[in-house]
């Protein structure tokens, strides 16, 4: 039982490993981090419901997934042809475009729950 749990630790330090990497190193991921931060930290300041707190999370765990999936599959593309491909060019534009379409489906929450809340902070002044 013991090799069980130290095959189980072995494998969460390096997922923690990955995410600590993919943070460090990708610009993107830097960026969505920013950005996650700003929107929790606006979404304190609102005193969001329990089904508007997953809506957020759900969005910005969204992205940050779907840009680590991009990110691997570009490092995938490079490593097997460092040349021009149009086959790698499209793999590669479809991984960037779901990273799009997760963002735009996290504005979008955003939009619908924190910007009414904050319409009606700066009103009631």
């Amino acid at each position: 039982m013991t090799n069980y749990w130290l095959t189980r630790y072995k494998s969460l330090k390096y997922a923690m490993e990955g995410i600590s990497g993919f943070f460090k190193n990708e610009v993107h991921a830097k960026l969505h981090l920013i950005l996650a931060i700003i929107t929790l930290f606006i979404s304190i300041c609102c005193g969001l419901t329990a089904v508007e707190w997953l809506f957020i999370m759900l969005a910005i765990t969204l992205v940050i997934i779907t840009e680590m999936i991009n990110t691997c599959i570009e490092r995938i593309m490079n490593y097997i042809n460092k040349d021009y491909n149009t086959d790698i060019k499209i793999i590669k534009d479809l991984s960037a475009g779901a990273v799009l379409v997760a963002a735009a489906f996290a504005c979008s929450v955003a939009s619908v729950i924190l910007l009414p809340k904050i319409w009606d902070f700066f009103v009631g002044f």
